[in-house]
C-alpha cells in the first residue's frame, strides 16, 4: 500500500496558507521557474489537485515578481489569474547590461528592447487600478522613459507603496510624475537614483530617498512638513546641480514635529545639509539615528557642533554613556579609503556616524568633533585593518573623559596606544597632563603577539622614572581553550587578567 506523505493530507485551509507563504517567498515567475522547485509557479505543478486549487484562489496570483525578459504570455496569464485581487508587483530591469548598450546593437536591436519594455508597461498600466505596491528596480533609461510615460496617465487608486531604483543613479527629471493617482493613498515612498517630481502625500509612513539632488532643502522639508506621520525617514542627498549650494532659505525653518518618528537617516557630502535638515525636525528620544558623511565638507569653512542644531539630538547624545568607534580603510590606488564608524546600540535608542574618506587620519579628529557626548565614559576601539601610523592616535583625546578603554586592534597599533598613554601631551598650557586623565581601566582583546605588546609595555613602565599619573588596570581578556591545552599567549593573558596589571 502506498503512503501519502502528510502535507497532501492538510485540509484546504491549511493548504492555502502553505501556498500563500510560498507566494509570499518565491514570487518569482519566468522561463526558468519551472525548473525552479522553490518557486510558487513549481509548486502548482505538483498536483493536479494543489494545480485546480491554486487557480481558484487570485490571492495566490497576487505577488508577481519578474524581470524584464519575462515572456508577455506568461506574465498576461499571471495578471489574468489574480482575478480582481490588489496587486504587488516587483519587476527588475535590464539595467546597465552589455547587451543593452548602443555601442554593441544597431538600432533596429535596441528598438526590439524597447518594444519589449513597452509591452511590459502596457500590461502593467491596463491592471493599474488594482496595483497596491509597485516597485521598479535597476531601470536604465529607456526603461524609465517608458515606465512613465506608461503609468503617469494611468489611474492607481489602490497604490500604497511605490519604490524606484535606478541602475546608475543618473536618472532624471525634475518636473515630471510618474503616477496619476490620489496621492492620499500613499504610504510608502522609496526613490534611489532618481529625480522626479514627488507626489503632493499627506499620509506617508516611510519616505525613503537615495542618490536624489533636489532642485533646493526648502522643496525636501515641505515633502516632511506635509507627512507629520513619518515613522521612518531616510534621506541621501547628492550635491552635483543644486541651486541652494547649501544655503536654505529662512521660510521654512519652523520645527517639524514627527512624534512618530522611529527610524532617521541623513547621508550628504555637506554639513551643512545635516544641520539644516536636523535643525528643521524634532523627533522622539527613542528613536534610531544614522548619520554618514561622504568625503564631507563645510561649504563656507565654518564648524559647530552639529547636536547643537537639533534638541532632539542634544537629548540622544546627552544619554549616550559608552560608545564603539571602529576604524578601517582599503587601499585601491594611489587612494587610502578610510572609514570611521562612531556607534551605540542599546534596546531603546540607537546613534550610528559613519564618515568615508579619501584621506589622513589626521582628520579624523577635526571630523568627530561635530558631535560632542558629555556623559560618554566607556569607550570601545576596533580596527583590523591596515596599520594605522602613530600619530592617528592623537585624534582620539575628543572623548576626554572616558574611564574605560576597549582595545581590539593590531599589536602595532596596541603598541601606539601604550605609548601615548605614557607621554605627557604638551600641545597647549592648559591642555590635561595625560590624554584620559580619568581612564580607569583598560581591557585589551587578544590576538597573536597581544601578549607581548602587554608584557613589554609593563616591564618598561616598572623601570620608567616618569609614570602616568593615573593608574590603568590592563585587564587581558582571555579567549576559551580546549581542555588540555595551554599556550605561552594563554598564561601570559591569564597573568595579567588576574587582578589586573598595573603602568
Amino acid at each position: 500500500m502506498t503512503s501519502i506523505a502528510p502535507i497532501f493530507r492538510l485540509n484546504d485551509d491549511c493548504l492555502h496558507e502553505v501556498l500563500l507563504d510560498v507566494s509570499l517567498a518565491s514570487p518569482a515567475y519566468s522561463r526558468e521557474a519551472l525548473l525552479e522547485k522553490t518557486t510558487f509557479l513549481s509548486v502548482t505543478h505538483v498536483c493536479a489537485y494543489w494545480r485546480k486549487f491554486a487557480l481558484a484562489s487570485p490571492i495566490l496570483w497576487s505577488f508577481i515578481e519578474f524581470s524584464w525578459s519575462i515572456g508577455h504570455i506568461l506574465l498576461a496569464r499571471i495578471l489574468s489569474r489574480s482575478c480582481g485581487a490588489p496587486l504587488h508587483i516587483d519587476y527588475k530591469g535590464a539595467g546597465l547590461e552589455r547587451a543593452h548598450t548602443h555601442s554593441v546593437f544597431n538600432y533596429n536591436i535596441l528598438r526590439g528592447f524597447r518594444f519589449r519594455y513597452d509591452l511590459t508597461a502596457q500590461l502593467l498600466a491596463a491592471t493599474s487600478a488594482r496595483i497596491a505596491t509597485l516597485v521598479l528596480r535597476n531601470l536604465n533609461e529607456d526603461e524609465w522613459h517608458i515606465f512613465r510615460k506608461r503609468l503617469q496617465i494611468s489611474p492607481t487608486p489602490q497604490l500604497r507603496c511605490i519604490r524606484l531604483e535606478s541602475a546608475d543613479g543618473s536618472l532624471r527629471g525634475f518636473n515630471t510624475r510618474l503616477i496619476s493617482c490620489p496621492d492620499d493613498s500613499l504610504r510608502e515612498i522609496c526613490i534611489d537614483g532618481l529625480n522626479l517630481e514627488f507626489p503632493q502625500c499627506i499620509n506617508l509612513t516611510q519616505l525613503v530617498l537615495s542618490r536624489i539632488t533636489p532642485p533646493t532643502l526648502d522643496l525636501l522639508s515641505r515633502i516632511i512638513r506635509s507627512n507629520l506621520s513619518l515613522e521612518i525617514l531616510h534621506i541621501g542627498l547628492v550635491h552635483s546641480y543644486r541651486i541652494d549650494h547649501g544655503q536654505p532659505s529662512e521660510t521654512n525653518r519652523s520645527p517639524i514635529h514627527l512624534s512618530r518618528l522611529r527610524s532617521l537617516n541623513i547621508k550628504s557630502q555637506s554639513y551643512a545639509d545635516h544641520v539644516y535638515l536636523l535643525s528643521t525636525i524634532t523627533f522622539p528620544s527613542d528613536a534610531r539615528i544614522g548619520l554618514s558623511f561622504d568625503q564631507p565638507y563645510w561649504p563656507f569653512g565654518e564648524q559647530i557642533d552639529i547636536a547643537t542644531c537639533c534638541s532632539s539630538m542634544m537629548d540622544i547624545l546627552s544619554a549616550i554613556e559608552d560608545l564603539s568607534v571602529t576604524i578601517s580603510r582599503d587601499n585601491t590606488g594611489e587612494w587610502t579609503r578610510c572609514t570611521y564608524l562612531i556607534e551605540h546600540v542599546a534596546e531603546s535608542r540607537s546613534f550610528i556616524a559613519k564618515w568615508s574618506l579619501n584621506s589622513s587620519y589626521g582628520d579624523l579628529q577635526r571630523h568627530m568633533s561635530i558631535f560632542s557626548f558629555p556623559a560618554l565614559h566607556r569607550l570601545r576601539l576596533h580596527s583590523r585593518s591596515a596599520l594605522l601610523p602613530e600619530e592617528g592616535w592623537s585624534s582620539l583625546p575628543i572623548f576626554p573623559d572616558i574611564t574605560e578603554l576597549e582595545l581590539d586592534v593590531q599589536p602595532d597599533m596596541l603598541a601606539s596606544v601604550l605609548h601615548m598613554l605614557q607621554r605627557r601631551t604638551d600641545s597647549h598650557p592648559h591642555a590635561p597632563d595625560y590624554v584620559w586623565p580619568r581612564l580607569e581601566r583598560l581591557t585589551i582583546i587578544p590576538q597573536p603577539l597581544i601578549d607581548k605588546v602587554v608584557t613589554y609595555y609593563i616591564a618598561q613602565a616598572r623601570h620608567t622614572i616618569l609614570l602616568p599619573t593615573p593608574t590603568v588596570e590592563i585587564h587581558c581578556q582571555v579567549e576559551a581553550v580546549p581542555e588540555g591545552t595551554s599556550t605561552a599567549s594563554d598564561s601570559n593573558a591569564r597573568a595579567s587578567a588576574g587582578g589586573g596589571d598595573t603602568i
